[in-house]
């Protein structure tokens, strides 16, 4: 009986390695047979350290637009967008580190370092501002960050569903356990990725052919999964210390008429929150307060 389970053990691994070895070289050969067939569709710009981010910019006029996508999702998202604002404005879109046609970065993916990207890469493009800053989901945490850096460079901020910095921590208890669970399970992905499984699975749904190569890449399951971790890490501890920076009243908050900084208030359904701010007022003896967004 030993001798048997030993032998099927011996068995299993075998055609695993051969399934790894074959999945590799299908991974290599695709990638290499895409980057012949697609192209970036804006502009590769070093922003030194031998690393390129792809941008793309259209139209003329000021502020530039600049769209910062949410997590996991590549700038051709903002087609659309991109088509709707150039005849108004200029507008770009770009591909952070690791994602679509931009290299990869080095981890992990903090807004930090996501910030650092964007203050080179704009610049080195020749896109200066003033800025109107887009923000959805994820990205809402970058466009807070480069505000609280360059306030005199933005003209104004839009928020898209935009991720909250203590989201995490004040949904119910059951969301975080599966929030903890899916970032245990993202984990092997980028590893699945280099042997061809990804690859695999997008053809498998009938994913359109440039959306498989650049999201079976190991470079882009990466940034995704440190970006996730970025997200998930209000889970147990506060939020970190650039995004508290970010929103404190000396640096993010704006000011009412006389100074005095806009409150942040925190309204949270079962899956989600939403950020508003009050100002408060006295009339007489009565306190009256008007909610704006952020």
């Amino acid at each position: 009986m030993l001798r048997w389970l030993k032998r099927a053990l011996w068995t299993l691994l075998a055609f695993l390695a051969v399934a790894g070895l074959a999945g590799f070289v299908y991974q290599n050969v695709a990638t290499s047979r895409d980057q012949a067939r697609f192209h970036p569709p804006g502009r590769m710009i070093d922003i030194g350290g031998g690393r390129r981010l792809n941008i793309n910019c259209q139209g003329s006029g000021s502020p530039i637009v600049i769209l910062e996508s949410g997590l996991g999702v590549p700038s051709t998202v903002w087609a659309r967008v991109l088509d709707g604002v150039k005849p108004l404005t200029r507008v770009c879109t770009y591909d952070r580190a690791g994602y679509g046609y931009s290299d990869a970065g080095p981890m992990p993916r903090t807004t930090d370092a996501i910030v650092g990207d964007l203050e080179k890469l704009l610049p080195a493009a020749g896109e200066n501002g003033p800025y109107l800053l887009v923000g959805h989901s994820f990205g809402g945490f970058t466009i807070r960050v480069f505000t609280a850096r360059h306030r005199s460079d933005v003209a104004g901020m839009i928020f898209v569903d935009s991720s909250h910095p203590e989201q995490a921590q004040r949904v119910p208890a059951a969301v975080r356990r599966k929030q903890i669970m899916l970032n245990w399970a993202s984990q092997p992905i980028p590893w699945l990725c280099r042997i061809g499984v990804v690859r695999a699975a997008y053809a498998w749904i009938g994913s359109p052919a440039e959306n498989t190569y650049l999201e079976s890449q190991p470079k882009y399951t990466s940034a995704v999964i440190s970006e996730l971790n970025r997200s998930r890490s209000a889970v147990r501890k506060p939020a970190p210390r650039d995004l508290r920076s970010a929103i404190s009243r000396s640096s993010f908050l704006p000011r009412g008429k006389r100074g005095r900084a806009i409150r942040p208030s925190t309204h949270c359904g079962e899956t989600s929150c939403s950020q508003s701010s009050s100002i408060y007022r006295r009339r007489g003896n009565r306190r009256s307060s008007k909610a704006r967004l952020i």
